[in-house]
């Protein structure tokens, strides 16, 4: 991580290499600077060439295929570590992203200022000490990437179907966040949504 919550780094790709199935809780973004992928994210094939933007919204079940030689940079976003540095409605959002009631679209082919803010943020990790102005710096250059993505790339907004669930999740994230250090059970999570 270059700050909490938020991890950068510059990988090589080799043709013929598979990313296996998986998900994770976290926004991921990948910055295409050489090469080509075949991606799968939810049933959605895509190919993605250098100069792409690739982003794959948390908790979506997602795969590669290598087909040429390439190089990434990619940004791992934890919005539960960011959530708590802001106001309410901004929370909401963050859950909702979180939740899955607002997703990113997966490929993004030309966004030169999305491109510059993620430029920005990698050469401010390499080329600065680890300390609080470079923490602020990168946490207002990711809350500027993720205005821009709200304004100009949502594809999908679920609010009224899966808010009920998305408000759950938000609890439950919140209580683990919060209670990390301490010894957490199956039962702590239920009864604090009231649950058997």
């Amino acid at each position: 991580d270059v700050c909490p919550g938020i991890s950068i780094s510059r990988q090589p790709q080799h043709a013929g290499n598979t990313m296996r199935t998986h998900w994770h809780e976290r926004l991921e973004l990948w910055r295409m600077l050489e090469g080509e992928f075949d991606i799968v994210c939810e049933r959605e094939a895509v190919t993605v060439r250098q100069g792409n933007i690739v982003i794959f919204n948390p908790c979506e079940v997602h795969s590669a295929q290598i087909t040429h030689d390439a190089q990434i940079d990619c940004y791992i976003i934890d919005l539960t570590r960011l959530a708590g540095r802001m106001d309410s409605g901004m929370e909401r959002l963050f859950s909702q992203m979180m939740g899955g009631s607002v997703r990113f679209c997966h490929r993004i082919e030309e966004d030169s200022v999305l491109w510059s803010l993620l430029d920005e943020a990698r050469r401010m990790a390499v080329s600065f000490e680890r300390d609080d102005t470079l923490s602020m710096s990168l946490f207002g250059l990711f809350f500027l990437v993720l205005g821009r993505l709200c304004r100009e790339y949502v594809y999908v907004r679920e609010e009224h179907r899966t808010q009920k669930q998305s408000n759950e999740m938000s609890v439950i994230l919140n209580f683990i966040y919060s209670n990390y250090t301490k010894r957490l059970t199956l039962d702590d999570m239920a009864q604090r949504l009231c649950f058997s």
